[in-house]
């Protein structure tokens, strides 16, 4: 039997990172979201667009994307899942 992991289990560690992220974001600090996000990222917009980690790095330092609110779910948000 292993001994139990000290620290925040993965699932808990993942939700950690969407907070920061979202706060990074909000407050328009590209060096925090700049160390949340790895090297390779890739993700999309919101209207499908391909994006680099460089790109949403430049836009956010520009204030060209600027995250001003985030709204609270209606519904619960599903549960991470790590297998």
């Amino acid at each position: 039997m292993h001994p139990a992991a000290e620290g925040p289990s993965t699932a808990e560690a993942i939700k950690q990172l969407e907070h920061d992220w979202t706060d990074a974001e909000i407050a328009g600090d590209v060096e925090k979201l700049g160390q949340i996000l790895a090297d390779g990222w890739m993700g999309l917009s919101y209207d499908g667009k391909r994006e680099t980690k460089q790109a949403v790095l430049a836009d956010l330092k520009s204030g060209k994307s600027k995250l001003r609110l985030v709204d609270k779910p209606r519904t619960p948000k599903p549960g991470v899942r790590v297998t």
